[in-house]
């Protein structure tokens, strides 16, 4: 009997980490996000074909949460994140880029798929989040923190 390899595509997703005070912006998941309902991630979604990693990031905050961000106030993050997930009832590969939106503006609004909520960060293990949420949050609340 051979040995078969697997090869699974990885789906590449940016998402964009965003403070007020000691809250992050997080969305929690409807049916319509194909992601398990009532699960919170950050705003995020699929990068389009030749569409840069930063453009995909900002398109998909935008569509998430309401609020824009602009390039220049996006910095990104030095991990890569991945983890095997269940989207539409099948185990699919997700890549995950990170920015940390460092100033952003307009008002939240819900989408078909999610709604945004600043979430306290003393409040985020009670939270039933999405795989890698917590640990970019960290790292983004880490480069928050450092001096300019």
């Amino acid at each position: 009997m051979q040995n078969e390899e697997k090869t699974i595509m990885a789906t590449e997703t940016v998402a964009v980490v965003v403070f007020k005070r000691n809250n992050v912006l997080l969305v929690r998941h409807t049916e319509g996000a194909k992601l398990p309902t009532d699960s919170y991630g950050l705003p995020a979604g699929r990068r389009r074909p030749k569409e840069a990693s930063i453009d995909a990031g900002r398109r998909e905050f935008n569509q998430e949460t309401g609020l824009m961000v602009n390039s220049e106030d996006l910095e990104k993050l030095p991990t890569e994140y991945s983890a095997l997930m269940m989207r539409s009832g099948k185990e699919v590969l997700m890549t995950m880029k990170v920015y940390f939106g460092k100033k952003y503006k307009g008002s939240l609004k819900n989408s078909s798929e999610t709604f945004p909520e600043w979430i306290a960060i003393e409040n985020l293990e009670q939270l039933n989040l999405l795989p890698n949420v917590h640990n970019a949050i960290k790292e983004a609340y880490a480069l928050k923190s450092k001096p300019s």
